[in-house]
């Protein structure tokens, strides 16, 4: 039996995003959709890649139906985070499900006048929808929205952000805006008047009139817990942030895993940060990145780039002409951008989307609809 405190999670299967339970006995589920019951934290295995646990039931929602799944739980032995992987049965089950709700798979952007956009933001860490600012300053999301997190308020906004299961805004007075999932207080702002925002997975950070850094959500690796100082710019990850100084240094906090709070020295004109990595842009064009280098992530071509992105364990550049150039993680096609003039690039996990001179949004990488795979894995905390 599965004991312990119950945490809202997420699985992407196949196209669309699905919420399950994972339930205690082999009646019919009738827990609350997107809930699950995580093992305590001593019986999550200290062994990574995990322990096979007996068959639990996982419920189809809406009519109860119920599908044994095989599952996995390992306690990562560097960030101490509790993972569970769920074999291809739970998938299968939850497919049907999903496509019955007619889920709008993350790729592809809205349809219609509201696909000319002047920003984008894509969500990391796990999130599977994008955001964005239409010329006339209205918001569009698309993608999953379990949490109410592709749903945005009506309104005009001048800055848009979006994080795993939530996403956020400045409306024109610099008033922050969220909404999607708020269990770690990620989406309720504090009080206060921005110019900038910026979502991570679980908690947002945003810059004051006075420069500086304010931050709100979860908090266990430190990353709500921003250095003082001015600041002009900033990025969130998964569970760290960086930003940068008047005088373009790079200042991070949060997990210093894999380097990720020692930035090189330098000045820099522009961020990007990703799951495990950061990457950032010098006045004359030159990336330069640091933390886990799993995949090439951290090694950027030689180029010339006037914007940049890092996603899962990828990292994007856009060239002075226009094309983009990825590095790093090429599984699902995220690191093979098409070709086209761009303005502006976000990434995800395992997708990228970019924005062109005429505001069409393109996006690849990661298509659930086609993928298939033995097992899919999502971080959860323990």
């Amino acid at each position: 039996m599965l004991t312990g405190f119950r945490l809202r999670w997420s699985l992407t299967v196949l196209g669309v995003v699905a919420a399950i339970i994972v339930v205690t006995s082999s009646s019919a589920a009738t827990s609350t959709v997107g809930s699950t019951e995580f093992p305590s934290a001593a019986s999550c295995a200290d062994d990574w890649g995990g322990l096979v646990a007996e068959p639990v039931p996982v419920a189809k929602a809406g009519d109860g139906q119920t599908v044994l799944a095989w599952v996995r739980w390992g306690r990562h032995p560097a960030t101490g985070i509790c993972y569970l992987t769920l074999d291809e049965a739970a998938a299968v089950a939850l497919r049907s499900w999903a496509t019955d709700l007619n889920r709008r798979p993350l790729w592809q952007p809205p349809p219609g006048p509201t696909a000319t956009l002047k920003s984008i933001s894509v969500g990391g860490q796990g999130g599977v929808h994008a955001c964005g600012l239409d010329t006339a300053g209205q918001a569009v999301c698309w993608g999953a929205d379990y949490d109410g997190q592709a749903t945005p308020p009506n309104g005009t906004f001048a800055a848009i952000t979006a994080g795993a299961h939530h996403s956020c805004a400045l409306d024109a007075g610099g008033q922050a805006v969220c909404w999607g999932a708020d269990y770690d207080g990620q989406a309720t702002p504090l009080e206060g008047t921005y110019t900038a925002i910026e979502a991570g997975a679980y908690f947002t950070c945003a810059i004051d009139l006075d420069q500086q850094l304010q931050c709100w959500g979860a908090d266990y690796d430190g990353q709500s817990t921003p250095p003082d100082g001015r600041y002009s710019s900033i990025a969130a990850g998964g569970y760290n942030a960086c930003a940068l100084t008047e005088e373009g240094r790079a200042d991070c906090w949060g997990l210093g895993l894999y380097g990720l709070a020692a930035p090189p020295e330098g000045a820099y004109v522009a961020l990007a940060s990703g799951w495990y990595h950061l990457c950032a842009l010098t006045a004359d064009g030159r990336a330069d990145c640091w933390g886990l280098n799993s995949h090439g992530q951290i090694s950027p071509p030689t180029s010339t780039y006037t914007a940049i992105a890092a996603g899962g364990e990828t990292s994007c550049g856009i060239i002075s002409a226009g094309q983009i150039e990825c590095w790093g993680n090429d599984d699902n096609g995220q690191a093979s951008p098409p070709q086209g003039s761009f303005v502006s690039i976000d990434a995800g996990e395992r997708h990228a989307c970019a924005l062109s001179s005429q505001g069409h949004v393109m996006c690849w990488g990661h298509d659930p609809q086609q993928e298939a795979a033995d097992f899919y894995r999502l971080p959860a905390r323990s």
